[in-house]
């Protein structure tokens, strides 16, 4: 069997999630794992059985036997990680969110097309069994015209406000940490040209702690989407259709179950036939994610279907319109 060769920037805790999932798949290998600590990385190589340790990020830019990179840096890094290694002619899987504003990843965007290759964010909610049933439901009209998603993310880190997500200078708070789970799934089932963009944050301290959004669109159907890392919320998404909705369970942004519930007589306000779709899965969840990008590379794809590059450039596009309604500035918006 002909694997599939990663490489893997930085060594923290989503790394490790990643390099998890890896292990679940026959068809791939940890070629390497670079990281700005020899030390770190001989440790990381180690525990997952990577063939080489980098004390560099750009003492990887050298390989030969890697096909593809994954990217899990601060996402302040994500720029200049990323286009040094599409530069060195790398196929890049870059964490979420792929860039801190539109300038970015336009940025991103145009260098893997001059350098023609894979380029793809990190949006591993896409490729879950359960998301990807949810989607074939609605794509299959079970439920008739999607009217309404409604979504949120928020947990309460506020324990410890010393760390990354409550620092302005890290592009910290809860919109482009957790608040792209909810847009994307409501780009996913909406599509990512709404018409009215408006909502509100509780900002302290220059990051966004909570907030709350509404997409609307040209036909009048609507998202309402909240985040937080101050502020826990509840975690199951909802699909709402003519006919039906679409309930996928805690956590939406990483599911192992998605029902479907068709509308009953309009007394017994969906109080009808509903189907469950259950798969638990092993690991980190990361595999399938990964499994997704080497089916793309096996097929000589340059983006990810699912994924999109012009998705991915609306998505950050409406965060920062977002952040501009909130005043929120971040010091890469300079750069």
């Amino acid at each position: 069997m002909e694997k599939t060769r990663w490489g893997i920037v930085g060594t923290g805790y989503i790394s490790r999630l990643f390099a998890q999932g890896l292990k679940e798949l026959d068809d791939a290998v940890i070629a390497g794992v670079a990281s700005r600590s020899t030390e770190k990385a001989e440790s990381f190589a180690k525990e997952f059985g990577a063939a080489r340790a980098y004390g560099s990020y750009e003492a990887m830019l050298g390989a030969k036997d890697i096909d593809v990179v994954y990217i899990a840096t601060p996402h302040t890094h994500h720029l200049h990680d990323a286009v040094m290694f599409i530069d060195a002619g790398f196929n890049v899987l870059c964490e979420k969110p792929l860039g801190v504003n539109a300038r970015e990843v336009e940025k991103m965007i145009a260098t893997a097309k001059k350098r023609d290759v894979f380029l793809m964010e990190g949006m591993w909610t896409r490729f879950f069994p359960a998301m990807k049933q949810a989607a074939a439901w609605v794509r299959d009209g079970c439920i008739g015209k999607v009217r309404l998603v409604h979504a949120g993310f928020g947990f309460d880190g506020s324990g410890d406000r010393n760390q990354w997500r409550f620092q302005n200078e890290s592009a910290g708070g809860a919109l482009l940490d957790v608040g792209i789970y909810p847009l994307a799934l409501s780009f996913q089932f909406l599509g990512s040209d709404p018409s009215e963009i408006t909502g509100a944050c509780s900002l302290v301290n220059g990051i966004d702690e909570y907030n709350a959004f509404i997409l609307k669109y040209s036909e009048g159907q609507l998202a309402l989407l909240c985040s937080g890392i101050a502020l826990k919320t509840d975690r199951k998404a909802l699909i709402e259709g003519e006919i039906g909705r679409v309930v996928i369970h805690d956590d939406f942004w990483h599911p192992t179950k998605a029902e479907l519930i068709l509308s009953g007589d309009e007394i017994e306000y969906y109080n009808g036939e509903s189907f469950v779709f259950e798969e638990e899965y092993g690991s980190s969840g990361f595999q399938f994610e990964a499994q997704a990008v080497q089916d793309c590379l096996k097929k000589g794809l340059k983006e990810s279907p699912d994924m999109p590059l012009k998705e991915t450039l609306k998505i950050v596009q409406t965060m920062d319109s977002l952040r501009k309604l909130w005043r929120l500035h971040y010091p890469s918006d300079d750069r």
